[in-house]
């Protein structure tokens, strides 16, 4: 067994010194992007959430299912840690609550808005058969992400069909976007970086 001396005490407090100087200026920095994310919770890398909104709603596929003169509320709230992203369709209220967060893909951002509007659009189907007919055929309109079988993928680890489902269009949609496929977007695809920008009048 090693003998600690002196020297391997002071070692490790300067690595553990440095670690937690590492830490607090990454979250010091993290707080810097937050205020920024808050006081504009709609625009995410660039793209306009409440726009996402409409035009997912507008899709052949949703808009029978969808009242387009009130459509739900998007509530979108941020974390500071990393980690994916959660969504609710509080389908009896019109409402959606996204909370995303930190660095969180926006690929995958997409996709969870759009599956919480499939929610709103099939309120009786949840993770159904229909659900991820809707899902599924949306996401080829607006994206071009299409699964021609989805009853065949592999659940594993996602528990549920749909998300199984989500994983598959969150790669498809990423590179599509890696690709410069959807010009629509104007983004920043740096995995370390999250862009704010000013939206255009």
């Amino acid at each position: 067994m090693e003998d600690y001396t002196e020297d391997h005490y002071s070692k490790f407090k300067q690595e553990n010194d440095a670690y937690i100087a590492q830490a607090k200026k990454t979250m010091a920095e993290r707080r810097k992007i937050l205020v920024v994310q808050r006081k504009t919770p709609f625009l995410y890398r660039g793209v306009d959430l409440k726009s996402e909104l409409k035009r997912y709603a507008r899709t052949e596929e949703l808009r029978p299912h969808l009242d387009l003169r009130s459509l739900p509320k998007l509530r979108v709230m941020y974390s500071q840690y990393e980690g994916g992203t959660k969504g609710v369709a509080f389908t009896c209220e019109n409402r959606i609550v996204l909370t995303i967060g930190f660095h969180a893909p926006l690929p995958s951002v997409l996709v969870l808005l759009l599956h919480e509007l499939v929610h709103i659009a099939c309120p009786r189907n949840h993770h159904g058969t229909l659900f991820i007919k809707r899902l599924n055929h949306a996401a080829r309109e607006l994206w071009g992400a299409y699964i021609e079988s989805p009853y065949d993928i592999e659940i594993g680890e996602h528990g549920l069909r749909a998300y199984a489902v989500d994983a598959n269009l969150r790669t498809q949609l990423a590179v599509r976007l890696a690709l410069d496929e959807l010009p629509e977007y104007r983004l920043d695809l740096r995995p370390d970086d999250v862009t704010i920008t000013k939206e255009t009048p």
